[in-house]
């Protein structure tokens, strides 16, 4: 998991305001893979999911949430 998304992970976590933007399953698997690591089975199982692919699509889902309501505006 590349560096940039748990740094995006800590910070949407650190902050309530974003953190409310998210749903409880996208929260979930951002620290179960992005912080804890977690295989993608366990993060799978965690969530209620068939698999790998679902785990994607979910933190996918979540990222595009955080960027699409906070778009980096590069100076």
């Amino acid at each position: 998991v590349p560096d940039a998304l748990c740094e995006l992970a800590q910070a949407v976590l650190a902050s309530p305001r974003l953190a409310a933007q998210l749903n409880s399953a996208q929260r979930k698997a951002l620290i179960a893979k992005l912080l804890q690591k977690r295989s993608w089975a366990d993060c799978a199982q965690l969530l209620n999911l068939a698999g790998r692919r679902q785990v994607e699509a979910l933190l996918r889902e979540a990222v595009r949430c955080i960027t699409m309501k906070h778009p980096h505006n590069p100076a």
